[in-house]
């Protein structure tokens, strides 16, 4: 059977339209659940399980694992959307996809049967950045480190961490870890004015023993999945963060908007207030 690009792109657009309907089918739950995910300190559970029942954690998992491998465009399309309805909501989404998207990606096949069990897609966070130490032992390594700004991680099952490792050469490699979050320890860092619910606090481990299968040298070698996987890093999560910026900027305008409408101009009480539609959506774009 011959694909053309046409079928190609009408396929790409019927699955971004199924992904954007699911986002706004979202909103009520995003909305409703917005402030008890920010005085928590991590995303509310029933945001967590509508994202989970709409597949959006599974966002760059490869389509071998039962993940959507949306490429960086569509990525970018979905994650602005969630961060227009809250961005503490999009920010979590797209850390913990890029946590778990990893592991689908690289982890090797023994790994497999017990991170996605039952073909069940967990929830992963992780720090990319290598600030642990991976120390080789017989049948895999001892790990011990501490990651600052794990968001996501107080809603997740597993930890990605970037670690040194000794490379054959006798130089050093960044090799990835995934460990559940058990074997990790939590500090109560994270108290800020805005995003609260990310739950970006540091993570450490102590001395953790894991398995060569659990592990593997960042950025070689994928074992499943396309082009998303050989772009290397930073390449694998830009798209995101130009997106979540993208999202949470347009809410800011959206707020301002909002709150013009019942401005009054001038010092006095008897100033008009602005026309009815003076800032819209529409408005506002013609000015820009």
């Amino acid at each position: 059977m011959t694909i053309t690009m046409s079928s190609q792109s009408g396929r790409r657009e019927t699955q971004r339209k199924k992904l954007l309907d699911a986002v706004e089918a979202l909103r009520p739950t995003l909305l409703a659940h917005r402030d008890e995910s920010e005085r928590q300190g991590k995303l509310a559970q029933a945001s967590v399980e509508g994202f989970r029942k709409a597949n959006l954690y599974a966002l760059k998992l490869p389509v071998e694992l039962g993940g959507i491998e949306a490429d960086p465009m569509l990525q970018v399309d979905v994650i602005e959307a969630v961060s227009r309805i809250h961005p503490t909501a999009g920010w979590s989404l797209f850390i913990c996809g890029t946590g778990i998207g990893l592991a689908g990606g690289f982890l090797p096949a023994a790994a497999i049967p017990t991170v996605f069990a039952g073909g069940r897609v967990p929830i992963a966070a992780g720090v990319l950045r290598p600030r642990g130490q991976a120390t080789p032992v017989p049948g895999g390594y001892r790990v011990s480190g501490r990651w600052p700004f794990a968001s996501g991680v107080r809603n997740a099952e597993w930890f990605c961490g970037g670690t040194s490792a000794p490379a054959r050469d006798g130089a050093t490699e960044t090799r990835m870890v995934f460990v559940p979050v058990s074997q990790i320890t939590l500090h109560d860092n994270w108290h800020v004015m805005g995003l609260e619910g990310t739950g970006s606090c540091d993570v450490s481990i102590d001395n953790v023993f894991v398995p060569q299968e659990f592990t593997w040298i960042a950025w070689q070698n994928p074992q499943r999945g396309g082009p998303l996987y050989r772009m290397g890093r930073p390449a694998f999560v830009a798209a995101e963060h130009a997106a979540f910026a993208l999202g949470t900027g347009r809410l800011a305008l959206d707020a301002i908007i909002e709150l013009a409408q019942g401005k009054q101009r001038g010092y006095t009480p008897d100033m008009p207030t602005l026309p009815a539609g003076a800032l819209s959506s529409a408005t506002w774009r013609k000015r820009t």
